[in-house]
């Protein structure tokens, strides 16, 4: 009898684990044509897959392409891009691959894959002038890549709160077990999670909920994850390293309440990139272009302008 029970329980508690990233799944929906159609932004498809873009300003101005962080899309960029463009820039702001409303295909999101996104939307948009790109937290080590690998299409680099230090993502690298814990616990728990970007989370009440949007499309938390076992789990001195060594005017921007990419690392990365133009954000978070608008464009520009 003693065994019977033991075994049901066993049964159960497999059962639940099996079922749980179903529970706590919402990955729900297909990113098709038809869903699209719901946002605002433009669409160009490339052989990496489909990339969802904004251009904004004169199409005849200097390029500035902006590259969202770790998950969250292009909208952390809508304090930014409207001052831009209307400084006389063409403004590029556009989705990481398997974010926002660009494509999910089952492939690894590394900084190389996500590097390689950029070169095809320029190739799409047939811009071909040295280009001034901006990379904030996860997307300054994209953006590090790109212009490691393509030094001739760059004219200038800003990173804002750039990833650098290395993190231990434990099991979430393990085989099954990682995949089982992105699904229940890495991708779910990330709505709630917005508020530490911030400063004053008050002031963004619905960070969550604009987050949360993205996430009821398929193929999100295999991004998310991806990412996280090949960009996160790396440390970029190398690659920021290489950067300082081509001589590119630089522009480091990052907000001294920053506790998701904290501002102690700001040192190390000043260090690491030499001769970089050093703005420190008062009463700003992770993110600074949000949180402290005037400023952080003000140091944009200044640093176009230079």
């Amino acid at each position: 009898m003693l065994k019977k029970i033991l075994l049901g329980g066993l049964a159960l508690l497999v059962a639940a684990v099996l079922l749980l990233p179903v529970i706590r799944g919402v990955e729900t929906k297909t990113l098709d044509a038809s869903a699209r159609q719901a946002t605002t932004g433009s669409f160009i498809s490339t052989p990496v897959g489909t990339t969802h873009y904004e251009s904004t300003g004169p199409i005849d101005g200097e390029p500035v392409l902006l590259v969202h962080g770790f998950a969250s899309p292009y909208y952390v960029w809508d304090s930014v891009a409207p001052v831009l463009a209307a400084a006389g820039y063409r403004v590029i702001r556009y989705d990481l691959m398997g974010r926002g409303y660009s494509d999910r295909p089952d492939v690894t999101y590394d900084a190389a894959f996500l590097s390689r996104q950029i070169t095809e939307l320029l190739e799409g948009l047939s811009i071909t002038q040295p280009i001034n790109v901006v990379g904030y937290s996860m997307g300054g080590a994209v953006t590090a890549e790109f212009a490691n690998t393509n030094p001739k299409r760059i004219k200038r680099v800003a990173l804002i709160a750039p990833f650098n230090t290395a993190k231990d993502v434990g099991p979430l690298t393990w085989p099954i077990v990682g995949d089982w814990l992105a699904k229940v616990l890495l991708a779910p728990g990330m709505p709630g999670r917005q508020p530490l970007n911030f400063y004053k989370p008050e002031d963004f009440p619905d960070a969550a909920d604009k987050f949360r949007e993205q996430m009821t499309y398929k193929g999100f938390g295999r991004a998310i994850h991806s990412s996280f076992k090949t960009i996160i789990s790396v440390d970029q001195s190398s690659q920021y390293r290489q950067l300082a060594a081509s001589n590119k005017p630089l522009l480091l921007v990052w907000g001294e309440e920053d506790q998701v990419v904290p501002f102690a690392e700001s040192g190390r990365v000043r260090q690491t990139l030499g001769s970089a133009r050093f703005v420190a954000v008062s009463e700003a978070g992770h993110a600074p272009q949000t949180e402290q608008p005037t400023v952080v464009n003000a140091a944009l520009l200044n640093w176009l302008q230079q």
